[in-house]
Formats: structure tokens, C-alpha cells, sequence
């Protein structure tokens, strides 16, 4: 396994249907739509679920790079280009990523980094002005980036494989001079120990950043003991402690980690055990360094609630946005005349037939029942190539429809609030009387 194909497992593994990227995301019909254009302009042949799950990637991966903004054409386009078997697939991969950046509503200091950098790149391109377009025609069409693009990682730790200890200089030589054997689209080549590449040479920082990914302690462990297995007996002795205490810290939750600087003696940490973190007693022996990291622990807890706020209410904004926008088309069909009608027959005849079997699916089917109605949708839509906004606004509400339908027949309504009958026979002989 390459470290290309590792950091993809574990940052965005992807979906393998494009309708999963198309179901409920005005966004990426957007970028869909154009996409379709510019691959066909430039002959790309990837297929489109492959360049939208590398899209993606690269959006998730720039929040996990700690050398931000960093020899972007070796570590991303060539890495992307040897990914993809394609050149220019790759560089279509980072216009896209070039234009979500630049219309996110707020950039993180990698994410700055990054399009400042991105920048000469992109825009001494022959498709400048398509791109400076596709970035003002987002921009006045209203189209909304997440504040947060969230990873989404392999499912099983247990499928990804171990790698034993060795020491990879030799080897990674040997796969260099293999690769350059090989005709290749830029100049990439992987090195043997993909876990060394990974994390910028076994950078703790990285470590946590990728041990984290998963909530479960089995998995977290499952990971670090992966990372572990793969440090070269050389640089083991280095890191030794440090996977020891990581370890600890994953299974107690009560030891704390000092990390010294790079440039202090023999590159060591200090691992402090408490019997009860939290309490003032046992902080009071500590040093102010470690009062630091827990501050900056409870600062990392406070940003990430106050984003996740702000995504949700990006996310009812948007939901605001698209009922309006439908209600709107509805009154407007309803006053059309039959005669405007004709004339447009063609293309509003599907948008009907549609908001009927919508009508009917809202009615009686089941959540489940529904999702399979969906994707059949989607994919027979983009079979024939009839994939417009107002059929896609009447789709998305048949999920939010059946639901409150559903709640709506829990609902006791309790005429008499002194008396509650739950048994109907009861309440038949009181009718009676």
C-alpha cells in the first residue's frame, strides 16, 4: 500500500456512486454541471465519482498538513497526477478546490497558506478566465462552501494492513529506481514505507492528528500499533517513548504528554501519570507548560462547538433558502396560463410528472422505500441527461416530508384532560351513556 493510497482510506475513502455526492447537495450539482463541461473540453476520461472523491481528498487533507502551503506541485499536483494516471485530470482536480477555497467563507491558516500558494499556479493557466468566471458565477449565484469539511474515514482499521519494522532506506531506493522504469505523468514516485511518508517522518503531532480520526479506543489502538510497526529500527529507539506513552494516554485517558522542542536534548518526552486528572491538587505540581496544552485543548473544544454551530446554521439557512425558492415556483406554475403552459411543455412535463410520483412517495411510502425511489431517480436522470433544479428541489423534499409524517401520526390529542381512555372499549361504553 502507498502512502497515496493510505492517506485516502483514512482522510476521505469516498463513495463509488455519483449519486451519493448529488442527493441533497446543491453545491456539488453545481460543481457537477461544470465539471461535465470542462471534462469534456479538455478529453478527460476519469470518471466523475473518481474526481469528485479527489476533490474532496484534497479539501479534507489541506486541514491535516503542517507544512501548509509547502512545494504545493510535488506533494499535491504531481501526487494527485500519479493518483489519477492523468495530468490534466489532476490540474481540473485543483481548479475545482481552487475555486471552493476561494468562495469559503472562512479559510483556517492552512487553508490561507494553501490558496496563497495555489494561486500563481492557477491562474497562470490558458483557463484563467473560465476560472475567475466559475469563482464570480458562485459568488452571484449564491452557492455555499461548508466552514468544515469533515473527514470520512475507512471504516475497518482491520483491513489496512501492517507494515514490520525494517529499515527502508535501501528499499526505498530500490522502489524509486522501479517506479522510474514506469512511464510516469509527473514526477512522483512512493516511497516503501508509506506510514514514514504519511507522517513526515513519524512527526508526533501527525500521529495524534491521524490516531484521532477514529472515536473507538480498539481502533485508535489498532492504528497507533500499525504507525509503530512500521518506525524503522533505526529511528524505533526515538520514538520508543513516546509510543508508549500514546498509548497510554488512548487507554486511561490519565497521562499527560510534555513535548520538548526538536533542538532540545536527545529529542525526549516527559510522561507525567495522575491518579486524578482534573483535580486543582494534582495540577498544582505541574509545570505552566502543561496548564498550556490544556488550555489549548479546552480552546480547540470551544472553536470546534462554535463551528459546528455555524454549520448548522448554514445548513437551515440553505433549507430556508430552497422551500422559498420551491414554494415560489409552485405559486408561479399555478398562475401560468395553459396556453404559456404549451410552450413550454417539453421541458416542465417531467418537473410534473415528478411532483406527482414525489406527491405519491410523501403519501405512502416508507424512509427506506423512499431512499431506493431517489436513487432511481438520480441515476435515470443522469442516463437521459434531465437533471434541472426545480425536479431536484421537489426530490429533496420527500425525506424532510415523510418524516414529519410520520411524527405527526405519534401525536395523543387528549380532549378531556381529567379523563385519558387508552383502552377503546372504555371509551365506547362512555359513548354510549
Amino acid at each position: 500500500m502507498t502512502a497515496s493510497e493510505l492517506q485516502r482510506k483514512l482522510l476521505f475513502y469516498g463513495f463509488v456512486d455519483i449519486t451519493d455526492f448529488l442527493r441533497d447537495s446543491p453545491l456539488n450539482r453545481y460543481l457537477y454541471k461544470n465539471m461535465l463541461d470542462f471534462r469534456e473540453a479538455c478529453d478527460i476520461k476519469t470518471p466523475m465519482v473518481k474526481l469528485f472523491n479527489e476533490i474532496y481528498f484534497q479539501c479534507v487533507r489541506v486541514g491535516f498538513d503542517i507544512n501548509p502551503g509547502e512545494d504545493l506541485t510535488e506533494r499535491y499536483i504531481n501526487e494527485a497526477a500519479w493518483w489519477l494516471n492523468s495530468k490534466v485530470a489532476a490540474e481540473m482536480v485543483f481548479f475545482f478546490v481552487w475555486a471552493i477555497f476561494r468562495n469559503k467563507r472562512k479559510l483556517s491558516f492552512g487553508e490561507e497558506c494553501f490558496v496563497e500558494h495555489l494561486n500563481p499556479l492557477v491562474l497562470h493557466s490558458e483557463n484563467r478566465e473560465m476560472l475567475e468566471e466559475l469563482v464570480m458565477d458562485m459568488r452571484a449565484k449564491d452557492v455555499k462552501i461548508p466552514d468544515q469539511f469533515v473527514p470520512m474515514i475507512y471504516p475497518s482499521v482491520a483491513a489496512i494492513p501492517i507494515q514490520t519494522k525494517f529499515d527502508t532506506d535501501w528499499i526505498n531506493r530500490l522502489v524509486r529506481e522501479v517506479f522510474r522504469l514506469k512511464p510516469q505523468v509527473f514526477d512522483y514516485y512512493p516511497k516503501a514505507n508509506c506510514w514514514m511518508e504519511l507522517t513526515d517522518g513519524y512527526s508526533h503531532p501527525l500521529i495524534e492528528k491521524y490516531v484521532k480520526l477514529y472515536n473507538d479506543v480498539d481502533d485508535r489502538l489498532a492504528l497507533l500499533e500499525r504507525i509503530e510497526q512500521s518506525c524503522p529500527r533505526r529511528l524505533y529507539k526515538r520514538h520508543k517513548d513516546y509510543f508508549t506513552g500514546l498509548r497510554m494516554h488512548i487507554e486511561s485517558g490519565q497521562v499527560v504528554i510534555r513535548s520538548l522542542r526538536d533542538d532540545e536534548v536527545n529529542n525526549k518526552h516527559e510522561w507525567i501519570d495522575i491518579e486524578s486528572f482534573g483535580e486543582t491538587e494534582s495540577l498544582n505540581i505541574y509545570t505552566n507548560e502543561l496548564k498550556n496544552i490544556a488550555e489549548q485543548y479546552k480552546q480547540e473544544r470551544d472553536e470546534a462547538r462554535k463551528q459546528c454551530e455555524e454549520q448548522r446554521k448554514t445548513y437551515e439557512m440553505q433549507m430556508t433558502r430552497l422551500e422559498a425558492k420551491y414554494e415560489s415556483a409552485v405559486k408561479k406554475m399555478k398562475q401560468t396560463t395553459r396556453e404559456k403552459q404549451l410552450i413550454e411543455k417539453v421541458r416542465q412535463e417531467p418537473s410534473l410528472m415528478v411532483s406527482e410520483m414525489a406527491a405519491h412517495v410523501m403519501e405512502r411510502f416508507s424512509k427506506v422505500g423512499a431512499e431506493e425511489f431517489i436513487t432511481m431517480f438520480y441515476r435515470l436522470s443522469l442516463m437521459h441527461g434531465n437533471l434541472d433544479e426545480r425536479t431536484c428541489n421537489i426530490i429533496d423534499r420527500i425525506i424532510p416530508s415523510i418524516l414529519q409524517r410520520d411524527a405527526t401520526k405519534q401525536t395523543f390529542n387528549f380532549g378531556d384532560i381529567g379523563q385519558v381512555n387508552i383502552n377503546s372499549e372504555v371509551k365506547n361504553k362512555q359513548a354510549a351513556k
